[in-house]
């Protein structure tokens, strides 16, 4: 079937029609990925579809408080009626069961923000102008008739509020506000939200930061900023490669930086790039596309083989090239 572009009422409309689905999300989930994908499984549930979360890997650290009592599975059912694809750029990205996701599911949909989506899927509803695919999630379940409950509008809010930043990005727009009100209403708290995801850090995390921080490098004009993780600090320090979230926005963060950017070593010869712009110029998703990754104009990111002498004078070139000239 020819691959067709969705709205959030045409895209309800259609998952009405299933019986079974599975919600699937990328790699290394965030909190937009999470928040999305158990909201729509609930608003799903709630209209009679039998539907699971599909997370191929272990949940990250920060969400096993928040997410104590959400069920998902690692393994794909032999059929079922629609494969839903949430906040993954990618099909790829979905991890190592994707070629089963594909090929058990009669249907398939995806929902995304990311700008270097092409659209994967059957049916796509992707709007790169939204600041999280929990906007999007709260959209959909809007239309499909579903009340916000507690549950699900504590799981956007959390996806909303976290993949903005905190309401600091240049993705947020006075809709997102209004998203976010109507979440609070709903029931979501956003202090016992911040409080699960944001505090209470185990020390070895503390010491993994400022350890990672001291290293702190910049260009000699100072416009870029950028850190690097190698597994031996993490194998140092007792922490997990989950552990380094947050940390390219401390290199954002630094008075000048106008591009910043986090290595993280994932195995010998293979580094995980997180870039951030704060400049709005400066197209972070046009850099990663020339080390075969993506996602937005301000936050993307790529795999680069190679050993760290290798990337970074190429990953620096390539940035530099991007920056926009400087004001007279």
């Amino acid at each position: 079937m020819t691959a067709t572009l969705e709205t959030p009422r045409s895209l309800a409309a259609r998952l009405r029609e299933m019986k079974t689905a599975v919600v699937a999300t990328h790699i290394s989930p965030d909190s937009d990925a999470l928040g999305s994908a158990f909201a729509l499984k609930l608003a799903l549930k709630s209209i009679g579809v039998d539907c699971q979360v599909h997370i191929p890997e272990p949940l990250p650290e920060r969400f096993t408080e928040i997410l104590k009592n959400f069920q998902f599975r690692n393994d794909v059912p032999e059929s079922f009626d629609a494969l839903i694809a949430v906040d993954c750029a990618n099909r790829p990205r979905l991890g190592a069961h994707v070629e089963a996701l594909f090929a058990n599911a009669a249907h398939t949909f995806v929902i995304d923000h990311h700008i270097s989506n092409i659209g994967y899927a059957t049916y796509n509803w992707i709007d790169g102008s939204v600041s999280s695919a929990s906007e999007m999630v709260l959209q959909v379940v809007k239309e499909l008739g579903v009340k916000l409950t507690p549950e699900i509008s504590s799981l956007l809010f959390m996806g909303l509020a976290d993949d903005t930043g905190g309401f600091r990005f240049a993705s947020v727009t006075a809709e997102t506000f209004f998203r976010a009100a109507e979440l609070v209403q709903g029931g979501a708290r956003p202090s016992v939200i911040a409080k699960s995801l944001s505090f209470g850090q185990p020390l070895e995390v503390v010491r993994l930061r400022a350890k990672a921080l001291s290293k702190i490098e910049q260009s000699a004009d100072g416009r870029i900023s950028w850190i690097t993780v190698p597994r031996t600090l993490l194998e140092e320090t007792g922490t997990r490669s989950e552990h380094t979230e947050g940390l390219v926005d401390d290199a954002r963060g630094i008075r000048g930086t106008e591009a910043a950017f986090l290595l993280r070593e994932i195995e010998t010869g293979r580094w995980k790039l997180s870039l951030r712009s704060s400049n709005e110029k400066f197209d972070s998703n046009a850099v990663c596309g020339l080390f075969g990754g993506g996602g937005h104009r301000g936050a993307s990111g790529a795999t680069i083989e190679g050993t760290l002498d290798e990337i970074l004078p190429r990953l620096l070139q390539a940035i530099t090239e991007y920056l926009p000239e400087r004001s007279a």
